[in-house]
């Protein structure tokens, strides 16, 4: 009779040993490439939580400048607004180039025309430029005294276009009014 070695049982036992330790290493590996992934993931995920939460801080200081700004802009506008006349109380620069050039004799008004009327669209809406010529006849202090005080008459008038002729003894200007229509 044969007998079975009993290497055999040993043998089909060794290698179902051997299999269990292989697949053991490979459940193993895959345990500690599980772990190492989830610690990742979570170093990743601390991250993005931290970059998140810096971006909203961003955020809302911009929302904050941006909005401060605005209400910057809508005070200048509404202070802007508030300082321009309607056109039907704006200067009457006939009687004001007269006026600031007094009685005194030191400067005397040769003519006050108007020049030009247009409407404009600005960021405070329609805005109507009117323009006048003033000229005035003075010696060079005198005339620049005489378009300094046409000049700081108050908001919604200006001067462009001045023209000082010291040798004529002669000064003229273009005085802007602003208005609202």
């Amino acid at each position: 009779m044969a007998r079975e070695p009993a290497g055999g049982w040993t043998r089909i036992a060794a290698w179902a040993a051997l299999a269990a330790a292989a697949a053991n290493a490979l459940l193993l590996s895959a345990t500690y490439i599980r772990g190492r992934a989830e610690t990742s993931l979570q170093s990743q995920v601390t991250t993005l939580r931290d970059n998140l939460a810096t971006l909203t801080e961003l955020r809302t200081e911009r929302q904050v400048q941006l909005e401060g700004g605005l209400a910057a802009a809508e005070a200048r506008v509404q202070a802007a607004e508030a300082a321009m006349p309607p056109v039907e109380t704006a200067f009457d620069v006939f009687d004001l180039a007269y006026a600031v050039a007094g009685d005194d004799g030191e400067i005397v008004v040769l003519s006050v025309r108007r020049e030009s009327s247009e409407l404009k669209q600005t960021s405070i809406g329609l805005v109507e430029i009117t323009t006048h010529r003033v000229t005035a006849a003075a010696g060079l202090d005198a005339c620049l005294h005489y378009l300094g005080l046409l000049e700081s008459q108050g908001a919604g008038l200006g001067l462009a276009g001045v023209m000082i002729q010291p040798d004529q003894t002669e000064c003229s200007a273009e005085v802007l009014t602003l208005g609202r229509p």
